[in-house]
Order: C-alpha cells, then sequence, then structure tokens
C-alpha cells in the first residue's frame, strides 16, 4: 500500500477508508504500527522490487539518488496519513 506504481493515489484514498472503517483488531493494529514505525525510523523502510528495479535502472536523466528520496518521502506521506486517519477514528 505504500508503493505508488502498485497502489495508485485514487486507490490509496480508497483503501485508507477501507482500513479506517475496520473493526477494531490485530488486522488494523498491524497496519498502524507499520506506518508509526516507518515515521518513527525511516532508515529501515524496506523497498519492494519494483523501487529497487528503479533505483538499479533509473530513467534516463534522472538522478539515483533524488528518485530514491522522492520514493522515501511518498512512503513516509502515505505512512503518516494512515497514522492521522487512525488518530481520527
Amino acid at each position: 500500500m505504500y508503493n505508488v506504481e502498485r497502489v495508485p493515489v485514487k486507490h490509496f484514498k480508497i483503501l485508507k477508508k477501507y482500513i479506517k472503517g475496520m473493526p477494531e483488531g490485530p488486522t488494523k493494529q498491524r497496519v498502524l504500527e507499520e506506518a508509526l514505525k516507518m515515521i518513527e525510523d525511516p532508515s529501515k523502510i524496506a523497498y519492494d522490487d519494483i523501487e529497487q528495479g528503479l533505483f538499479n535502472n533509473p530513467p534516463e536523466g534522472e538522478d539515483r539518488g533524488a528518485l530514491k528520496e522522492r520514493v522515501l518521502q511518498a512512503k513516509l506521506s502515505r505512512a503518516g496519513k494512515l497514522a492521522k486517519a487512525f488518530s481520527k477514528s
């Protein structure tokens, strides 16, 4: 749910509403804990195969470091939105 390529913005909004509407339980708690861990220590964020492929073969003229930073910021943004959604539950 943190990969912008796999879950486009439109679908993330729907996913966020779905997760927020879930009854309290272990799944909802796990999603919240995962989001908070990402926010607390971004250095431990894992990248999936699509993201690793982008880093290994960045588009023409794309700086690898800048690309990785954008992906990291997108993940942190989504983690923050989920954490905020849970705090309003």
